[in-house]
């Protein structure tokens, strides 16, 4: 895969400066979506020798690729057609888990280094807010458009959260309730990853 990546940077630079934007639209599109790593590489390295033609055959890509979020949505159900709709399940509910522990392990531990004699770990709040990053902010945004719009939501969604933690009598409560078992939490997330991959992996044996 690194070879096809490598090979993939190397051939960009030979792409016009209107088909390079286009690329770098299609390659957020594609790295946005449920496709493993080895799919998107595949799909990029393909797509880039159908705008490398183009331009030799002096044909613009828009004559090609005429709205490239359609051109994206059709590139990968051509990858997921053959999976089922379970696999295609487990797939997203395994990189949302995998997003929110990249932001629950390192508040976790900044808070039992910074507060070593205090009972701290995964409170509501920070629960709610990795389960918005997992499964909305990071799965639903393919375009930059969508990524400003999500984050946006999401800003103003833990702010108002913040507001109300600090100026009602309940905020506080909430705020500070902590999810018993957070290591118990963490690892069961951490197996449940690998149940997936495992899985998936066995899937893939199979049909190919």
């Amino acid at each position: 895969m690194a070879e096809i990546k490598n090979d993939k940077n190397q051939r960009g630079k030979k792409l016009y400066r209107d088909n390079l934007i286009l690329f770098k639209k299609i390659t957020q599109y594609i790295n946005s979506s449920n496709l493993k790593c080895l799919e998107k590489e595949e799909a990029l390295h393909q797509i880039m020798d159908m705008l490398l033609q183009s331009q030799v055959e002096h044909k613009s890509a828009d004559s090609i690729i005429k709205d490239y979020e359609v051109f994206c949505k059709s590139i990968i159900e051509e990858y997921t057609s053959d999976k089922s709709i379970l696999y295609t399940g487990l797939h997203y509910l395994q990189r949302s888990v995998i997003a929110m522990l990249f932001m629950l392990v390192p508040a976790t531990i900044l808070l039992r280094v910074t507060y070593p004699k205090t009972a701290t770990g995964i409170n509501t709040f920070l629960l709610l807010s990795a389960t918005g990053y997992g499964f909305i902010l990071m799965r639903f945004t393919h375009t930059e458009k969508q990524k400003t719009l999500a984050s946006s939501i999401y800003f103003i969604v833990t702010l108002l959260a913040g507001s109300f933690s600090t100026t009602t009598q309940l905020g506080p409560t909430v705020d500070g309730k902590l999810i018993s078992n957070t290591n118990s939490i963490l690892v069961g997330m951490l197996l449940l990853v690998a149940a997936i991959e495992l899985y998936k992996r066995l899937y893939d044996m199979k049909v190919h």
